[in-house]
């Protein structure tokens, strides 16, 4: 009786085991709010120095918190006359990562390995003529960023989880609709790489 008893605990443990993982992404309405505290904003303008950025930063950088129910604290930094935009993480008023930019096209929250952790992506426009699409993902768990710049015939990106991966879809903006089928899965690799695209 014992041993049946255990079989049975040890075949419900390796189907558990067994089951997917939930993959999701949405995409995120970044709420934004003007940030006033000088604290914060030293912190910024300490940030883009360090990034080599150069002239009178205090008095151009703009800087948004973002409001929305994420991990860790994130700000939108802008500097318009050097044409930056940077996501920037912070934990214990310390700069602890920040995500490249220019235009942000889309955003999104999502969970791309199933360990129930939030991570970003960002999707901006940093082409001029060509539209050259730079992602970016950040994963609150670990820390780690990734980018894939890519080009796809002056049509934007969208993504979407198919049979529980996560998945790059054409979007036609005249048109303000996505591809029926999707042109291949986000690989999260050292690099952002989309299969059945080439990185710019």
């Amino acid at each position: 009786m014992k041993v049946k008893i255990l079989i049975l605990i040890l075949l419900t443990c390796v189907l558990i085991g067994c089951q997917n993982k939930t993959i999701y992404i949405e995409p995120l309405e970044l709420e934004l709010e003007s940030v006033t505290d000088q604290d914060v904003i030293n912190l910024m303008v300490d940030h883009l120095e360090s990034l080599g950025h150069k002239g009178d930063i205090k008095s151009s950088v703009k800087v948004s918190e973002i409001k929305n129910d994420l991990p860790k604290l994130c700000y939108l930094v802008s500097l318009d006359y050097a044409n930056s935009k940077q996501i920037v993480i912070t934990e214990n008023n310390q700069v602890i990562s920040s995500l490249p930019g220019g235009y942000i096209e889309k955003a999104y929250v999502l969970d791309s390995n199933g360990d129930e952790e939030k991570e970003l992506l960002f999707q901006t426009d940093i082409g001029s003529g060509l539209r050259i699409i730079l992602v970016s993902h950040y994963d609150f768990s670990t820390g780690v960023v990734r980018t894939g710049q890519f080009y796809n015939n002056n049509d934007g990106l969208i993504f979407e989880v198919v049979n529980n991966k996560i998945c790059a879809f054409n979007y036609y903006f005249e048109f303000d609709r996505k591809s029926e089928d999707p042109i291949g899965e986000l690989l999260f690799k050292e690099n952002l790489e989309i299969e059945n695209l080439d990185t710019f």
